[in-house]
């Protein structure tokens, strides 16, 4: 039996999380907890949920109340590292601050008896909104207006407490359903910039942190003055994707990448969408804007506008979420690379009829082949990202998040 020998309050002491960081050594083995192991004599393991480069999320319920919980571990060899356990524990730290209904709710953090820390978080059932565009290939202006409006109030929420989250992308957009209408949750705030701790050294000038495909100009660029106006320009970048099906910057390389982003070099949205109204449009085209002066000043702003444009304004007559009981994710997958299948699910309700748009393109540059820009990028020159084809993205698996009070 394992024990939590630790643990701190989310909203106490600064904790931290990590960026991606390829594990090359088998000593990296994630701790292997069976079914029926009990974690700090209260949290029963049910299954593994996934696993990747940096550790592994269990499905875990309480003993007592039979909640159940997404529990997220940290491989044993990057437990000696005190810059990754710092990020690592940094998304529970962030939660707490931040108290939203639409932030992932972060129940514990802390070190079991091993060494090896963890964070507890809410179990969500649902679908990231990466995958409904894998399914649908593309959603109309409405229905992006009303996720992404959802998604400027954690965004704010986060701001308020002086927080920048700094990877906001559709697989960081996770929804469920409340009231039998789309809810959504931002995950993964293991890279956020705490704005009054600079002095904790975990954003510094110079090392891009977040996912290229959505990173502001300014952040690309590395500098220490990113601020809350990088997270409006990644919300300008997922409103593009869903209403066009594709994203606005595509390239062979990383610095061809970043060179367009800095020429704010992309094919106009109603170029590709003939009907979308001119004001969503407009919303859009000021939110992604290459100088940070000329976009939104911040998540809030960015709502008014949406809510303001026609588009905002229609009827939800094809509210697209009625989305499977069994579909799982948990909060760490941004890092857990498996998923397996729901056990025992429930029957979906019916979906309504997707758009009738072209089924979704194939991406120039694989997602996989542009990695993560991580504090830590590997020895070798600059990766090349035509390396190998664009894979498919997986329609919704199971995966981790949570939904009730501990």
């Amino acid at each position: 039996m394992a024990r939590v020998t630790r643990s701190l309050s989310p909203a106490g002491e600064d904790l931290g999380t990590s960026p991606t960081i390829a594990a090359t050594d088998s000593s990296a083995a994630p701790l292997s907890f069976t079914m029926g192991t009990v974690l700090a004599d209260k949290l029963s393991v049910v299954k593994k949920l996934g696993e990747g480069g940096m550790g592994a999320v269990y499905q875990v319920q309480h003993l007592h109340t039979k909640h159940e919980r997404a529990l997220k571990v940290l491989h044993p060899a990057f437990a000696q590292r005190g810059d990754v356990v710092e990020r690592f524990l940094r998304e529970a730290s962030a939660a707490g601050r931040i108290g939203s209904p639409h932030i992932v709710e972060t129940v514990d953090a802390g070190w079991l008896a091993s060494g090896v820390p963890f964070v507890l978080m809410e179990l969500l059932r649902g679908q990231s909104l990466e995958e409904l565009l894998a399914e649908r290939g593309r959603i109309d202006a409405a229905e992006a207006s009303a996720l992404v409006c959802q998604a400027c109030q954690g965004a704010q929420a986060a701001h308020d407490a002086g927080i920048i989250h700094r990877d906001l992308k559709p697989s960081n957009l996770f929804v469920v359903t409340r009231a039998g209408q789309p809810f959504v949750k931002l995950l993964d705030f293991g890279i956020s910039k705490f704005e009054a701790e600079e002095h904790l050294g975990l954003t510094t000038e110079g090392t891009p942190l977040g996912t290229p495909y959505y990173m502001s100009p300014e952040q690309l660029s590395g500098r220490a003055d990113v601020n809350a106006r990088a997270d409006v320009y990644a919300l300008g970048v997922i409103l593009y994707e869903c209403v066009a099906g594709q994203r606005p910057f595509e390239a062979k390389s990383l610095s061809e990448l970043s060179i367009r982003i800095h020429e704010g070099d992309y094919t106009p949205l109603e170029t590709l969408v003939k009907d979308v109204p001119a004001d969503f449009v407009q919303v859009v085209r000021k939110a992604m804007h290459h100088r940070p002066e000329e976009r939104f000043a911040s998540a809030r702003e960015l709502q008014a506008a949406l809510e303001a444009a026609p588009v905002a304004e229609r009827p939800r007559r094809r509210m697209f979420w009625l989305l499977p009981a069994a579909g799982v994710l948990i909060a760490a997958a941004a890092y857990a690379a498996t998923r397996s299948a729901p056990e025992n699910a429930a029957p979906p309700e019916p979906t309504p009829a997707p758009l009738a748009s072209a089924p979704r393109p194939a991406p120039a540059v694989s997602e996989s082949a542009l990695p993560e820009v991580s504090a830590e990028p590997p020895p070798s020159a600059q990766p090349s990202l035509s390396a190998k084809p664009s894979p498919t993205r997986r329609s919704v698996k199971q995966k981790l998040q949570t939904e009730n009070p501990y």
